[in-house]
């Protein structure tokens, strides 16, 4: 074993022993958790503001203002503003639905 190599050793060892209070605690794997979580959500939200700009800049280059002012809304309110519609849709369905199980009259 070279003098290098023991050396580094001894400075881990010593790292380690230095550190080794702080990592035994419940609040140093709390942070270290969401560290991670922290980590993990922002790699996801880069993801997806890299997929909106792949489809912004290609509605910019053909040109389609609908497209352009959808993606808009979307970037600006967290939310497509067809999602709420459809929502709205569906939940009128079940209500229908539900009430044509229960007997009342749904028109």
């Amino acid at each position: 074993m070279s003098i290098e190599t023991a050396s580094a050793r001894a400075v881990m060892r010593r790292f380690w022993k230095t550190a080794g209070g702080f990592w035994q605690g419940a609040t140093a794997w709390a942070l270290l958790a969401l560290l991670v979580i922290g980590v993990v959500l922002q790699v996801f939200v880069q993801y997806r503001l890299n997929y909106w700009n792949r489809d912004f800049f290609n509605a910019l280059e053909a040109r389609e203002g609908g497209q352009i002012w959808h993606l808009a809304q979307v970037v600006f309110t967290g939310h497509s503003p067809d999602d709420s519609r459809c929502a709205r849709r569906e939940a009128r369905a079940q209500c229908r639905s539900h009430g044509e199980l229960i007997g009342m009259d749904t028109s």
